[in-house]
């Protein structure tokens, strides 16, 4: 798999994207690989970590712990 930075506006629909811990979502997304914690307290308003899983759904500004 070739893997390479881009800027957010280039990112399209069926792109596949490498989040690293401590890192933000870019974009909304599925999870289609590995599993993880989100803080998605930008969106819900709770600080509370939100266990991700293979077909997770994925939310543009939450954090990846």
């Amino acid at each position: 798999m070739n893997v390479k930075e881009i800027e957010v506006d280039l990112v399209q629909v069926d792109d596949l994207l490498v989040i690293y811990p401590g890192q933000g979502l870019p974009v909304d997304g599925i999870c289609v690989f590995g599993k993880g914690i989100c803080n998605e307290a930008m969106l819900t308003g709770e600080s509370k970590p939100i266990n991700k899983d293979i077909n997770s759904l994925l939310y543009g500004g939450s954090i990846l712990l």
